[in-house]
């Protein structure tokens, strides 16, 4: 499906595409596939269908993008007529696994012929080896990036190998579906062709969830799992037929959500559903250093009973990783910290560190990383990057002896030794400044959408004028890295706005205002700021809706603009 070219009428929108620079040009082409699809990926299909009578057992990495990878390759495969099963990663075996993996996979699945990888493989070559010397077939699907030699693996479908001129970033998951999509279109019928693209739901929350670019061909997965994702709470999937594993998978999915609203948890379902509720519940076993089995579980059992357990398991550990985030914040923010905004040490477990380099990033807009201190005096960690930083290739100049960076340009792991942070740090300083001063837009507030009733706002406080934003807004949905939600900042004045403030919640964590303007203004955890005695706030967010007891209403969720973006 082709996403339709919506021309911008809203002028509050226009002044927001006008200041980011999006020509007409962008806005026609960035729904298109342009970069056609990555090398072998017919040579992926004719290989499983030579061994089509042999079973295949999955490998996957444990973040979201490898469990939903593993739930498209398991479904899929299974819905196809394959003999497939999905062996369960340990976290404690990293992501480049090797003999013991293998080991462990012909133990529990002793008649194993072939190993299919699912966003993993590209790097392990000691284990790929060992595979083969054993005699299976391996099947490599990954989207990280060969950094050296080849993988002496059968086939190898990964848009970042060496040779593969494909030059797109898409998630390990959409990588799987694409195989599988291949495979069906070449050997299939059409109402399993069908089957198969439903899987996209997965590929979409993946591609979300990994940070990838919601542009070209990544904006059809997302929203044609937006789109699955309303079908099912509708109830419009429940008679899906299939496979059990096949069916199986979609009922997780509607279990999720409906375990979501019995918390009051599901607010709207759309991309920001996948980036900031699921992605974050299937990641926490990861994060914390715990057994993955009740992610891939969540998707797997036909009981519903189990599959809430499941649910109530990554809950509740994902809740546990909120509060330790927020204490290594704590800590962070107000300890020494002589190479911030850029470099933090810490002690905090290693599967956090990603975390918070996001959280600092989103706050400062510039590149972060988050390191421990190990032995040998080597800073390990994880970093994250805005879009218009590629911190992989910035880094790669350095030419430091035992620095190394791998992962994708927005998201990524990170080693170096602790003498070498003041030249990482002076480098990043250097560049960053003298690219601000040629660009100094970048990074600024320019393209967010001043909302007030001073006479210099862009528009006004008025109920009617903002909604049609917000609608004109939603046509150009899916939004994400590449493409971001227009945001909007408020500027208030408490007396003059009329504004009224309340807390809400069971510990009083939030606040809600309702102003003149006639829509009410959310600010999620900030309970702790004295919101009702501050004359003149500043909130910045984005526009959306709710709907109670059948009565349409906007809101807007934001927080309070209380730090400063410095570069010193």
């Amino acid at each position: 499906m082709k996403g339709k070219i919506v021309l911008v009428t809203n002028k509050l929108l226009q002044i927001i595409f006008d200041r980011r620079g999006y020509d007409d040009n962008f806005l026609s082409k960035m729904n298109d596939s342009i970069h056609g699809k990555p090398l072998y990926i017919d040579e992926m299909a004719d290989t499983l269908h030579e061994v089509k009578s042999e079973r295949i057992t999955i490998l996957t990495d444990f973040d979201t993008d490898g469990i939903m990878a593993g739930i498209i390759a398991f479904a899929g495969l299974s819905e196809l007529g394959f003999t497939v099963s999905l062996y369960t990663p340990d976290v404690k075996d990293g992501y480049i696994w090797d003999s013991k993996v293998i080991d462990k996979i012909m133990l529990q699945f002793p008649d194993t012929k072939v190993i299919l990888t699912c966003d993993t493989g590209i790097s392990c070559h000691d284990g790929i080896k060992y595979a083969k010397d054993k005699g299976l077939c391996v099947l490599v699907t990954d989207h990280h990036k060969q950094t050296g030699s080849k993988p002496l693996a059968d086939v190898i479908v990964n848009p970042w190998q060496k040779n593969d001129p494909y030059d797109f970033e898409i998630c390990g998951s959409y990588v799987m579906y694409t195989v599988l999509e291949a495979y069906a279109e070449k050997y299939c019928s059409l109402f399993l062709q069908f089957q198969i693209q439903r899987l996209c739901v997965f590929a979409g929350i993946a591609t979300v969830t990994d940070l990838m670019p919601v542009l070209y061909e990544n904006r059809q997965p997302v929203s044609d799992a937006v789109t699955i994702c309303n079908m099912s709470k509708l109830g419009l999937t429940d008679n899906w037929v299939g496979s059990k594993p096949y069916t199986n998978a979609f009922a997780g999915l509607l279990t999720m959500m409906n375990c979501l609203e019995a918390k009051k948890k599901l607010y709207n379902i759309d991309e920001s559903l996948f980036g900031w509720q699921l992605g974050p519940l299937l990641n926490s076993p990861k994060r914390m250093g715990n057994d993955v089995s009740a992610a891939f579980l969540l998707f797997l059992s036909d009981n519903d009973d189990v599959r809430r357990a499941a649910f109530e398991e990554l809950y509740n550990l994902n809740e546990q990783r909120k509060e330790l985030i927020g204490n290594v914040m704590e800590d962070l923010e107000t300890s020494y910290q002589p190479y911030a905004p850029f470099i933090y040490f810490t002690n905090a477990e290693a599967g956090l560190l990603g975390l918070v380099a996001s959280k600092f990033s989103n706050e400062t807009g510039y590149p972060c990383i988050v390191v421990n201190r190990l032995a040998g005096n080597v800073c390990k960690g994880s970093g994250r990057s805005p879009a218009w930083f590629p911190f992989l290739q910035f880094t790669a100049g350095l030419n430091l002896s035992e620095f190394s960076a791998s992962g994708h340009e927005a998201a990524f792991g990170i080693s170096f030794l602790g003498t070498d942070t003041p030249i990482i740090y002076d480098a990043l300083l250097k560049y960053i400044a003298e690219f601000l001063e040629e660009n100094a837009d970048i990074i600024s507030d320019d393209d967010v959408l001043l909302v007030g009733n001073n006479s210099d706002m862009d528009a006004k406080l008025d109920y009617f004028e903002l909604k049609d934003f917000y609608h004109a807004c939603k046509a150009f949905k899916p939004f994400g890295i590449g493409f971001p939600e227009p945001k909007a900042m408020l500027m208030l004045d408490t007396k003059k706005d009329a504004l009224k403030w309340e807390r809400l919640g069971s510990e009083k964590q939030h606040w809600k205002g309702r102003s003149n303007g006639g829509f009410d203004i959310l600010l999620w955890n900030q309970g702790n700021i004295e919101l009702d005695k501050i004359e003149k706030p500043v909130i910045e967010g984005t526009f959306g809706e709710s709907v109670y007891n059948g009565f349409w209403s906007l809101n807007f969720v934001g927080e309070l603009k209380h730090k400063e973006k410095q570069l010193s």
